[in-house]
């Protein structure tokens, strides 16, 4: 059967249409596109800021504060109140900077606070925080800081997630700090696992000891015993954490025996 012309004409012009706009559609990236896009992450590390927030929520909710890392290491904290929408500074920088200056002995820069881990109280004008190693209780009213006894510091019982496999450290994230526990009989050796795998030394935590380590969201450490024999690995997070160094697996306990790694490190 023979379709009128003005259905012709119709299939004819959609036809047109179709292939017009086929035209117009961008053809599959080329092999410069995909490395502009893969390459984005290493332009853009330490150049943008600013774009999350790690709340540290009070009791009811209501009210919290936060860590914003700004560019050239310096950092700032601040205090939320959700329901009324205000934002404001969680304590006075510089008072604190001055503070920390006079207990040990060197300036100390109000925009670079060096506090590795801090607890906000919001049931008093109190906070504590720890400084190069050292655990402080400020009074917020005088800026009056006591140092807290050994005694008074909590033991660590829970640990960052040892990791199944070694792999490289690929994201450099937010700074931030791990605190190695040695609970083995002898003094282990500490490593940054850098981008290509490889292990660059960070010294040694003598048995029973801890110590504290400034590092990177996303970087990746290394325990091993004085003969290179690896004993746990840990991926930093954002927040602060404790790395619990246990003894190596024993043979016939269930557990590993040996390390799985994936070669070349992902």
């Amino acid at each position: 059967m023979i379709k009128p012309a003005r259905t012709v004409r119709s299939i004819s012009a959609a036809l047109v249409v179709s292939l017009g706009f086929c035209a117009t559609l961008p053809a599959q990236g080329t092999r410069s596109d995909y490395e502009r896009a893969s390459s984005l992450r290493r332009r853009t590390e330490n150049k943008v800021f600013k774009t999350r927030v790690a709340p540290h929520w009070f009791a009811g909710n209501a009210r919290f504060w936060y860590r914003n890392d700004l560019a050239g290491g310096e950092r700032e904290f601040v205090l939320v109140d959700a329901v009324q929408g205000t934002r404001q500074p969680a304590f006075d920088h510089a008072r604190l900077a001055a503070s920390l200056a006079k207990a040990a002995g060197k300036p100390i820069d109000a925009k670079r606070l060096p506090i590795d881990q801090l607890d906000v109280s919001d049931k008093e004008p109190v906070v504590l925080l720890r400084s190069e190693g050292k655990l402080w209780r400020c009074d917020l009213r005088s800026y009056e800081l006591r140092q807290e006894k050994a005694d008074d510091k909590p033991a660590a019982t829970s640990s960052l997630p040892v990791q199944e496999t070694l792999k490289a450290s690929r994201r450099t994230g937010p700074e931030t700090s791990i605190t190695f526990v040695n609970r083995t009989k002898a003094d282990v050796d500490i490593f940054w696992l850098d981008a290509d795998g490889e292990r660059r030394p960070y010294g040694t935590v003598q048995a029973g000891q801890e110590r504290q380590q400034h590092t990177f969201a996303g970087h990746v450490w290394l325990a091993t015993d004085r003969q290179g024999k690896v004993l746990a690995a840990f991926e930093a997070t954002e927040e602060p954490g404790t790395a619990v160094i246990g003894a190596a697996p024993e043979a016939g306990k269930g557990d590993r025996n040996e390390w799985h790694c994936q070669w070349p490190l992902v």
